[in-house]
């Protein structure tokens, strides 16, 4: 199983993170999240994601890594880190931020269809939350649907053109937080064009 906490490190840490002053909850989560202090993250996270519920239009002021608290949250209870490993808990909370395109959320749905975790295995499924996530713009996701069209798994048939377009966009991402899937995408891209060199030609 993909260790989703080294993940949402670099998440944090992405360049360009800045700490507006519209949710000291919010501010408060991530300063605990850094401190591996994640049953008291939780608690902050948590009642971030009460107030938008509560109020639709409160996600409406959040952009880039804030989007993500649903995905923080649910990545807590998916790991167990400090607080009980639930995946039945951690996917209700991942399926929310869906709604408001939570990339993390949208990335640990596709892992846990894949994987098996907490839902029945299932590869038709975990593409569909992948490209959700690769729309949005996240990196894993594109990696993670490129492997799944790359030879077909389950009820998805290989479609190696899709592979191609993932890596290809994972790849010309110059986000230096991120040069380690990058690179991972580039060896991908790289693989699929020696083996089918008319993808990369076209």
């Amino acid at each position: 199983m993909r260790i989703l906490a080294v993940l949402i490190v670099f998440v944090i840490s992405a360049a360009g993170f800045e700490m507006l002053m519209f949710s000291s909850d919010f501010e408060k989560g991530i300063k605990y999240f850094r401190k591996k202090d994640y049953k008291k993250a939780i608690g902050y996270f948590e009642k971030v994601v009460k107030k938008g519920e509560s109020d639709p239009k409160y996600f409406s002021i959040f952009d880039g890594d804030k989007k993500n608290v649903y995905g923080f949250v649910c990545s807590i209870y998916w790991d167990g880190s400090s607080v009980k490993k639930d995946y039945k808990k951690a996917l209700e909370i991942c399926k929310k931020g869906a709604k408001v395109d939570d990339s993390l959320a949208l990335y640990i749905l596709g892992l846990a269809y894949e994987e098996g975790l907490g839902v029945e295995k299932n590869y038709k499924m975990s593409v569909k939350w992948y490209e959700k996530g690769a729309k949005v713009g996240h990196l894993y996701c594109m990696n993670s649907a490129g492997l799944i069209y790359e030879y077909g798994r389950g009820d998805v048939p290989m479609n190696k053109v899709k592979a191609y377009k993932y890596w290809k966009k994972c790849a010309s991402s110059d986000n230096p937080n991120f040069a380690k899937i990058i690179a991972t995408c580039q060896k991908n891209l790289g693989r699929i064009c020696k083996s089918d060199p008319w993808l990369c030609q076209r």
